[in-house]
């Protein structure tokens, strides 16, 4: 458990799950919209696992809210992570598959994993860019377009445009592997 959440010192302050019974290697630590905690576990089965918690501030009780175990072959090595900064989904890729995990209806199994669009290349790197007050809402992904350039995709940030593409920058040399929007 230390290794995941080195900030738990104690299993009595979890509360909601078997803190014994937490294996695997992190694959993603981030946050959703409304600053739940989101980790990705992979097992030594090979399972993918998210476990979303809540931190109480005074006495640092760990509460976990929800668990989704995703279906075989939804999620690899090479998969990027995402929370979507205004609605409750995990945004994922997988190859050149860009899909959405409602973070509201883990318990419905598969059908909490939205497809929302494939792109001509497989992504490589993804970054939810918001700030209210300086009016940015832009999510970016970056595309292997082939073995010695990629493109910048910004997207819609609304699911229902389905990862319409605003704005496309091609030709950058090499595999972009992380993105960064600074705000000033």
């Amino acid at each position: 458990l230390t290794k995941v959440f080195p900030l738990i010192i104690c299993s009595s302050s979890i509360k909601n799950i078997d803190s014994d019974n937490l294996e695997g290697d992190p694959v993603l630590i981030g946050m959703d919209y409304k600053g739940e905690v989101l980790s990705v576990l992979k097992t030594n089965a090979g399972k993918y696992i998210l476990h979303k918690m809540s931190f109480t501030t005074y006495d640092g009780t760990v509460t976990f809210s929800g668990r989704y175990e995703f279906p075989d072959g939804v999620i690899n090595e090479n998969s990027c992570f995402v929370g979507h900064a205004v609605n409750p989904y995990l945004m994922i890729s997988n190859g050149n598959k860009l899909m959405a995990l409602n973070l509201e209806a883990l318990d419905a199994g598969a059908s909490a994993l939205n497809d929302i669009c494939t792109y001509e290349g497989p992504i490589t790197a993804m970054h939810y860019s918001y700030d209210k007050n300086r009016n940015v809402n832009e999510f970016g992904l970056a595309i292997q377009a082939n073995s010695s350039s990629s493109s910048l995709l910004i997207i819609s940030t609304s699911l229902i445009d389905k990862g319409a593409v605003l704005k496309r920058y091609d030709n950058i040399a090499g595999k972009v592997v992380s993105l960064w929007r600074k705000i000033m």
